[in-house]
């Protein structure tokens, strides 16, 4: 059985496509699907309920994405434990193949890979994705996709999640690289902003929020819009120098944003550009 717990800021309409999702071919007793809504203003709540078992709710009244993730956390029972955006889809065969990485080891975090839809984004947008997607970092790394699973060994690793906004990052560094597992066969889909300002704010919590933990635990995030890593793109795809501009742009502005931002700002990021939930590239 595995736990999946799905913090939930005003997320109704994603909520339930993430919810079918995983129950559509859950087998009996094989799931347990925790949503944690927090500061919700829409009907998050009665939509998570609507599902019935296996899908509990706890709630709070505050808008808190750490304080969501350990609400449904304590609430949670089983490993492995699948921490998931409540805007990302996937299917329990997504979460079959990541507990079966986590089965074998040394893998104590795994997740599934990332596709990014971008249909209804606006050009600068498209390209910067099209370089991002292919950063080997971004490749081999367990985060950015909205979703990833720890082993009961793995959740040993911290205690509660701390009041930070790259929480992903934070579970990251807790881990070696060796005990780190992408399962590439699989992916979960995410949208992109529909606009190059708002891509550019996520973008700067990102690196906000990475290096508030790097400071505060002594580690490095590695720099996924490096050159190095860019150019390695455009080596194994020429055609991707058309998007350079775009990707260098957009990490500037970030960089510069970023400047500006802190450990308590905006603690969910809402992005209303986001393309809709039915969009697919």
């Amino acid at each position: 059985m595995f736990s999946v717990v799905v913090p939930a800021h005003n997320e109704a309409a994603s909520l339930s496509r993430l919810l079918r999702g995983l129950l559509g071919s859950a087998a009996l007793d094989e799931l347990e699907i925790v949503v944690a809504a927090n500061g919700c203003s829409d009907n998050t709540e009665a939509v998570a309920s609507s599902f019935g078992p296996p899908v509990r709710v706890v709630a709070t009244s505050r808008a808190s994405k750490t304080e969501a993730l350990n609400l449904g956390d304590e609430a949670a029972s089983c490993f492995p434990r699948f921490y998931v955006d409540a805007d990302v889809e996937l299917d329990m065969t997504v979460l079959r193949e990541v507990a079966a990485a986590l089965s074998v080891g040394p893998a104590l975090i795994a997740s599934p890979a990332v596709a990014v839809r971008t249909k209804s984004s606006s050009w600068p947008v498209r390209a910067f994705y099209r370089v991002w997607s292919e950063l080997p970092s971004v490749r081999g790394d367990v985060v950015g996709r909205g979703v990833y699973a720890v082993s009961r060994q793995g959740r040993r690793r911290f205690e509660e999640f701390p009041d930070l906004i790259a929480d992903d990052h934070f579970v990251r560094t807790r881990f070696q690289p060796s005990e780190r597992a992408v399962v590439s066969g699989s992916k979960s889909y995410v949208d992109a902003p529909r606009t190059f300002r708002a891509l550019v704010r996520r973008q700067a919590r990102v690196r906000a929020g990475n290096r508030y933990v790097d400071g505060l635990h002594g580690t490095h995030a590695e720099d996924r819009r490096g050159a190095r890593g860019m150019w390695a793109v455009v080596s194994a795809e020429p055609a991707r120098i058309l998007d350079v501009p775009a990707y260098l742009a957009v990490a500037a502005a970030s960089r510069f944003r970023s400047r500006r931002l802190h450990r308590g700002a905006d603690p969910w990021g809402r992005d209303d550009s986001r393309a809709a939930p039915n969009g697919a590239e």
